[in-house]
């Protein structure tokens, strides 16, 4: 892969006055900070160079560079409504080595006699692969790069990658068989399976053996994740001859807990594609494949990490494998056969096929199908012969009956086990609070079903059904809080500023933090409730359905100052997990807020023992999970 080190200003992050001690623009380390009121100094990361060789700079320094000065200028447009001096530059995990994915020797540099210095492109934590720099072996000089160095060596060795699978090619020559109970692999750092793990374990190699394509159905929190991994593990150092790859299908938000979970538990080599087109590039020019005399070789990863986006948009590249094992998580979103996330799945070809849902069955039996589809498309060919066959004809409601029919149709190819099933665990408590609406809230209820009683009086008709809809959801938004309303917040405002003028000699003013909580009678319960768990120590979660109602709670917990997270649609991966981290330490954070649909995948959140709903979902499967 080319390189590009270009001494150009690449972005200036942040400013502060201070004396500088000035990197070299090409070289490593970064500006030192010492207090001075005589100049403003700007942090400048190069392009082409990592935020480890960042500097501090003079506003003179970047106007004299053809790039500085348009960089410096966006810089203080950005910054001209907020000027704050004391907030990071840039997130520290951008200092944080993520994986190295390729090597050379430099032999440019600027002296004649200069020794070639031994460079590796690295991908830092928190940034794409598009973001990868050449950075020299002095610059990673730290154990942690070492380890870095030292796993990019090891991925990269082809040799040492064949003899893993030595054992089964030799097995496999003499016609040898393994065991017919196959034993879970050593895991590193000390982990095991759980006893109903290994059951479960045994069932899908069993499986696998016979070709057999299955859905484990798992209750959400019963290390799905975990048992996938024993089992590509297993076949990885058991059953294949020669190296071939595994691929999983995920959402977006859980390849990151799918890559964690695959480093703690083993050594295989996983790679995730995803990010801008730039970060795919750069990925497969450098993670894809060994070279073998020019051409390519056999793929350098063990597993690759793909979302269901990019099993859709990319299925030429997924295409040039043939794969050993598929693994598709979240299943359930396989539900419909027609839709292009179901056919891309369809078209990948893999020699077994393995789907993972807490949820089969959300709302009827023909969400089941379709992941039956998937599983075998010839012996569930179509839902109308899985109807008649299996729900007692079309257009039926499945009865007790039908009911054990599918069961002992499920039985070979689902295996499900319930919390209570296998792990002693206190009971969860569930407790629904009825609130009142507030006057205000009362107000703007009757106002909105008021504009539209007509359609009411009119009933279901079609033509109805887009304003009906719009009406249920402006009533929902003002039972969670009237200042989801249009210009209500404004004329809490006002009305609050005029009852502090009014003769004769009035109460002080409600303060904002009141207009917050009293307008609403969710939010008075809420802030109630949370003033109670704050002090006897709790970590509490809070799932709504709508972003703005976050909006408005975020706005809250930072008027008491209590410390929180958030994470909802728009949370970058990075971001999503630096916010996990750090609530799950002890001491950090007492609430994290979350959408309901972006926090219920790929969450690990051990350190809470209260979830406040403050809206339910219409489909009560997506509060459970």
């Amino acid at each position: 892969m080319a390189k590009h080190l270009a001494a150009k200003a690449h972005a200036a992050a942040a400013k502060s006055p201070a004396s500088k001690a000035k990197s070299p623009k090409g070289g490593g380390g970064g500006g030192k900070k010492t207090a001075s009121a005589s100049a403003l100094l700007y942090c400048v990361k190069w392009e082409g160079c990592g935020y480890r060789r960042r500097s501090w700079e003079t506003a003179g320094d970047l106007d004299a560079l053809k790039s500085g000065k348009p960089k410096l200028v966006s810089f203080k447009r950005r910054h001209a409504q907020n000027p704050d001096l004391t907030t990071e530059p840039f997130p520290a995990q951008y200092l944080v080595v993520d994986r190295s994915s390729e090597e050379e020797d430099d032999d440019d540099d600027d002296a004649d006699d200069a020794e070639p210095s031994h460079e590796y492109l690295v991908k830092w934590r928190g940034l794409g692969y598009g973001e990868a720099t050449w950075e020299t072996a002095a610059l990673l000089s730290s154990d942690v790069d070492a380890a870095h160095v030292a796993a990019y060596e090891k991925r990269n060795d082809l040799k040492a990658k064949r003899a893993i699978h030595a054992t089964a090619a030799e097995n496999q020559k003499n016609g040898a068989k393994l065991p017919a109970k196959p034993t879970p692999p050593e895991f590193k750092n000390n982990m095991a399976l759980r006893e109903y793990q290994v059951t479960s374990f045994e069932w899908m190699v069993g499986n696998y053996r016979r070709r057999q394509n299955v859905i484990l159905g798992d209750e959400m929190g019963l290390g799905k994740t975990a048992q996938c991994i024993a089992v590509m593990e297993h076949v990885r150092t058991k059953h294949l001859a020669a190296p071939r790859p595994f691929l999983v299908v995920a959402p977006l938000t859980t390849l990151g807990h799918w890559k964690r979970e695959m480093e703690k538990w083993t050594d295989m080599n996983v790679v995730t594609l995803d990010g801008t087109a730039r970060d795919r590039e750069v990925c497969q020019e450098t993670e894809f494949y060994f070279e073998s005399r020019g051409a390519k070789g056999p793929a350098k990863f063990d597993v690759l990490l793909i979302s269901f986006e990019t099993a859709r948009r990319l299925t030429e590249l997924i295409a040039e494998f043939q794969w050993a094992l598929c693994v598709v998580d979240e299943a359930h979103k396989l539900k419909d056969v027609n839709s292009m996330t179901t056919q891309a799945v369809m078209d990948i070809g893999y020699d077994w096929l393995l789907l993972l849902t807490g949820t089969p069955i959300q709302n009827n039996v023909k969400e089941l199908f379709g992941m039956m589809h998937v599983l075998d498309p010839v012996q569930y060919p179509s839902w109308e012969e899985f109807q008649n066959e299996h729900c007692g004809g079309q257009d039926r409601e499945v009865d007790a009956d039908q009911v054990m029919q599918l069961r002992k149709v499920l039985q070979p190819r689902m295996l499900r086990r319930m919390k209570e099933d296998v792990e002693t665990i206190p009971a969860k408590e569930e407790i629904v609070v009825w609130v009142e609406l507030t006057a205000e809230q009362r107000a703007y209820y009757r106002m909105i079903y008021e504009k539209q009683v007509h359609v009411l009086m009119e009933g279901n008709k079609s033509k109805n059904v887009p304003q009906l809809r719009n009406l249920c959801m402006e009533l929902r938004k003002v039972c969670n809080h009237p200042f989801l309303c249009d210009g209500a917040a404004a004329k809490a405002a006002a009305d609050a500023a005029a009852a502090g003028v009014a003769p004769p000699t009035p109460p002080a003013p409600p303060t904002s933090l009141d207009l917050l909580t009293g307008a609403s009678g969710k939010m008075v319960l809420v802030a109630k409730l949370l003033a109670k768990l704050k002090s006897e120590g709790k970590k509490v979660l809070i799932f709504s359905q709508f972003t703005i109602v976050l909006d408005i709670l975020e706005d809250y917990l930072g008027m008491m100052k209590y410390e929180y997270e958030r994470l909802d649609g728009s949370t970058s991966q990075a971001d999503r997990q630096a916010g996990i981290d750090r609530f799950n330490q002890d001491g950090q954070g007492f609430v994290y807020l979350l959408s309901t649909r972006a926090g219920g995948m790929g969450i690990t959140l051990t350190a809470a023992d209260t979830a406040i709903i403050y809206d339910s979902d219409w489909n009560p499967q997506n509060d459970l999970q």
